[in-house]
């Protein structure tokens, strides 16, 4: 937390020699964000965006901090003109996916999922991957696709030991606990 703290006493210093810089004011709003100060950091990201409103990662971080908020339709906003930057983006396919399930479109955010093993199934950011298994599993148990819920969950599982504990805690899994599969994916 001190050096959140102190990193955004650097950016404040930065700003108050040159408003302009975009890249600080996303940084500003990352620290802030980071902090838990949620409607700072979006004030950030208002600022960076009036400077260059084609920065797909501030678009995304905008869209995580609405994420946080509850606003997910302003979130799946910032997610789509993300992607409309860069189609190839990654976490903005993830970050539509979380949003996405969070509004029940399930099969949509499936898709987004989908969108995004297929740009780099190797993404060396593994717990995005871990993140994108767990919830395609949380999905196709929500919508009683028993097997590849457990398809997904060992594969969220082998990227993660810690999603056994957390399925086994979810109610997602509900409609899938009692299977013998099941069972023996979380117990073993």
């Amino acid at each position: 937390m001190k050096r959140l703290e102190e990193a955004l006493e650097c950016i404040e210093k930065h700003l108050s020699i040159d408003q302009n810089d975009y890249k600080a004011w996303t940084n500003k709003g990352a620290t802030l964000y980071h902090l838990e100060r949620y409607q700072e950091a979006l004030e950030c990201y208002e600022k960076s965006l009036a400077i260059d409103q084609n920065n797909k990662l501030t678009l995304n971080n905008k869209g995580v901090t609405l994420y946080h908020l509850e606003r997910y339709q302003e979130a799946l906003e910032c997610y789509e003109k993300s992607l409309a930057i860069d189609q190839n983006y990654i976490d903005a396919w993830i970050g539509k996916g979380f949003t996405l399930e969070k509004l029940e479109r399930y099969q949509e955010a499936l898709e987004c999922y989908e969108k995004s093993f297929a740009i780099d199934q190797n993404y060396t950011e593994a717990w995005i991957d871990k993140s994108a298994w767990y919830k395609k599993a949380c999905i196709e148990s929500l919508q009683n696709n028993k097997d590849k819920a457990i398809e997904h969950l060992k594969k969220a599982i082998n990227l993660d030991d810690k999603c056994k504990e957390k399925a086994k805690q979810d109610s997602d899994f509900n409609n899938i606990r009692d299977s013998q599969e099941f069972k023996e994916l979380i117990e073993g």
